[in-house]
């Protein structure tokens, strides 16, 4: 029986801190209210809780509007053609190939080849796709996918990581606003017990310690960064405000292992294999204006077609068929399982193609050699850090 797995993008995840559910952190309302954001910071490492207050979190579950709802509704329409729709989630706070591993692991031990799999990913689910595909195809085990759906996923980066260290990001200001009310409240600060207040700049400060934030950046050496020229200072620490800089480590890694393994052949599945959704409708985010606007509300200079998170060209890899559709970020995996598009794209059935050409790649950078925290014990071919979960990266 043919297995679709289905995963979220971006904070689509649940965050524990126990493997069983029990005591829930993202999203818990109710505990983020009280100001206990400290507990999702990570260390400099990108995988161990950071001090003062992180703490071991474990992937529990997806959340229901943006997966487990279109998931369920999408395995109905699957049940006849014979298929099974299984959930996936991850910590989306961590690197996404460090996902996409543990993807392909769970991929070889559920799926053989005489019935291979679908991945469909939604947002930066769609890089995790990618990731397993890549290992994958590291040990000769590409014939295990029949397909990948990615929804909206930057292929080639996006400003929202940009928008988010400016203060401007929706969810989180959302919650900060909960978090500030309740301390407004006569009985709040004072009588409100484990109660604490945030502001916006030590927000924004937890957000620079997430990996895969930084891996969502908007890449440099492809076609959409030259008439984007000031892009490149994003990856510069120094040009970020005093006091809300990203740590130029992640930057680094970002800029160099992340951004060539995102253009690499090996991580892009062939145009039988995949499908790219992307949004065209909405004013998206895709030019960065002048370098010291860095982390203020001016630092977005113009937009151009995309989903409101993702412009239409970073969703779109030469090498997949592309879909476009009017649909807003958030609502593109629901949109199309409700059409039915979704189903006709997981089963419709595509003759092997020749070899795709090479993308495009603008010469120019050539990546240096890095060392320290989080690249000191980085594995080939592409640098991924140690704790991916697999023996060959030595860990």
């Amino acid at each position: 029986m043919p297995i679709c797995f289905v995963l979220g993008g971006f904070l689509e995840s649940t965050l524990s801190r126990d493997p069983q559910q029990q005591q829930i952190v993202w999203v818990d309302v109710n505990t983020l209210i009280l100001g206990k954001f400290g507990v999702l910071r990570l260390a400099p490492d990108g995988e161990s809780p950071g001090p003062p207050d992180g703490v071991q979190l474990y992937a529990t579950g997806a959340l229901g509007p943006y997966v487990t709802v279109p998931a369920t509704l999408l395995a109905l329409q699957l049940i006849p053609q014979g298929y099974q729709t299984r959930v996936t989630w991850y910590d989306w706070r961590k690197t996404h190939y460090q996902a996409g591993v543990a993807l392909a692991a769970r991929i070889r031990a559920a799926v053989t080849t005489a019935d291979p799999c679908t991945i469909v990913g939604h947002s930066a689910g769609g890089i995790v796709a990618r990731a397993a595909w890549t290992e994958l195809g590291s040990t000769g085990e590409h014939n295990l996918v029949r397909r990948i759906v990615t929804l909206g996923t930057p292929h080639q980066g996006s400003y929202e990581p940009c928008i988010t260290w400016a203060g401007q990001s929706q969810s989180l200001q959302m919650i900060l606003q909960l978090n500030q009310q309740v301390g407004s409240l006569a009985w709040g600060a004072a009588g409100l017990v484990g109660y604490q207040s945030w502001t916006l700049d030590q927000l924004r400060q937890l957000t620079m310690t997430w990996p895969a934030l930084y891996e969502l950046l908007p890449l440099l050496d492809v076609p959409a960064a030259v008439s984007d020229p000031n892009r490149v200072g994003i990856y510069t620490a120094s040009n970020w405000p005093v006091g809300l800089r990203p740590q130029q480590a992640w930057l680094d890694y970002s800029r160099y292992q992340t951004g060539p393994w995102l253009r690499s052949q090996e991580s892009m599945p062939p145009s039988q294999v995949l499908t790219c959704v992307s949004g065209y409708f909405s004013a998206t985010y895709s030019r960065l204006g002048a370098v010291n606007s860095l982390g203020t509300v001016d630092h977005i200079e113009s937009a151009e077609p995309g989903d409101g998170i993702v412009t239409r060209s970073s969703a779109e890899l030469v090498t997949g068929a592309a879909v476009r559709v009017t649909g807003a970020h958030s609502d593109l995996m629901l949109q199309l399982v409700n059409s039915g598009e979704l189903r006709d794209m997981i089963l419709e059935t595509r003759a092997p193609s020749p070899e795709p050409p090479p993308p495009e790649v603008i010469p120019g950078i050539v990546p240096p050699q890095l060392a320290g925290p989080p690249l000191a014990q980085a594995i080939a071919p592409y640098g991924w850090k140690a704790g991916c979960g697999v023996n060959k990266c030595g860990c």
